[in-house]
């Protein structure tokens, strides 16, 4: 008993697509060609998906190292330091703020002059 059928010829296979093809009727012809033209369209974004990757990106995080036996004078004087660090720095982002919100002003202004845009 034979499991598997033996091997075909392209004779053959022409044959057997030829007699499933003009055996049907039009309506399973249209619904064989859209499911094949699905599955086609899926395979080809599953591809055209794997082609997008991601650059790695890297993600260091520093820590200071710090003495386990420090005074409280020198933590304290660190953190005074770092407190002006942080001062300077909310400062520039106010700063960019400030400006970025008088450009959308000007940019508004500019807008209502065409038409555009509600008046206040």
């Amino acid at each position: 008993m034979a499991f598997l059928p033996r091997p075909a010829s392209p004779k053959g296979f022409l044959a057997d697509l030829k007699g499933v093809f003009f055996s049907r009727h039009r309506h399973g012809l249209l619904f064989a060609a859209a499911s094949i033209v699905t599955t086609i369209v899926i395979a080809l974004l599953f591809l055209g998906d794997f082609k997008h990757e991601k650059p790695w990106k890297r993600d260091v995080q520093y820590v200071e190292s710090w003495e386990a036996e420090r005074s409280d004078a020198i933590i304290k004087a660190q953190q005074k330091i770092d407190q002006a660090k942080r001062d300077l720095a909310e400062g520039e982002r106010e700063i960019k703020r400030i400006e970025q919100r008088d450009q959308y002003k000007k940019l508004q202004k500019e807008m209502q002059s065409v038409g555009i845009g509600r008046a206040d």
